[in-house]
């Protein structure tokens, strides 16, 4: 993983002269981009997180967005096991300040069972930070960010911060 990443960040994306060629006027053209991430985990522990993007180049620097979050949870080291699925949304922005690095802010809310035994209920998260995304082709980046949950609290679904996240993003239109 540290050897993959590490040739993200090493590489260079290098244009030899600019064309001004219908292909050309099409990418800069790309308002609307999907992505997201996703994560798996098996064995006693079995993890599964789903979260798809759907965002908007408000301009050439600024993106908004909203995406979606399903995590499904099994976890047999205990006596008994136990089961969650916990499911939500989020709406973000994004600024960015030089050509891969961009800020962050996000508001995610989902809902789930916290502790086993009690009720389903919502919690909210609040994140800032930054990241860097990496050219992978002509319509798609890698992103790596770094984010701090400033509404940590009991009941967060996230073990500890800063939360560190791999993700992609694919212009559509």
């Amino acid at each position: 993983l540290t050897f993959c990443l590490s040739l993200f960040l090493v590489q260079q994306t290098c244009f030899g002269q600019a064309e001004d060629t219908k292909e050309a006027k099409q990418i800069k053209s790309d308002k609307f981009f999907t992505g997201g991430n996703f994560g798996l985990q098996f064995g006693s522990l079995t993890l599964i997180n789903l979260s798809p993007l759907l965002g908007y180049n408000v301009s050439e620097k600024f993106k908004a967005g909203v995406g979606g979050t399903y995590i499904y949870l099994n976890d047999n080291s205990n006596l008994g096991g136990y089961t969650a699925n916990t499911y939500g949304g989020r709406v973000f922005v994004r600024y960015q300040f030089i050509e891969s690095l961009f800020g962050h802010a996000e508001y995610e809310v989902l809902n789930g069972n916290w502790f086993i035994g009690e009720p389903r209920r919502n919690v909210t998260s609040i994140f800032i930070g930054g990241g860097f995304a990496q050219p992978l082709g002509k319509k798609g980046t890698i992103n790596i960010l770094l984010l701090y949950n400033i509404n940590d609290g009991i009941f967060s679904p996230y073990s500890s911060n800063p939360i560190f996240r791999v993700g992609y993003n694919l212009n559509i239109f």
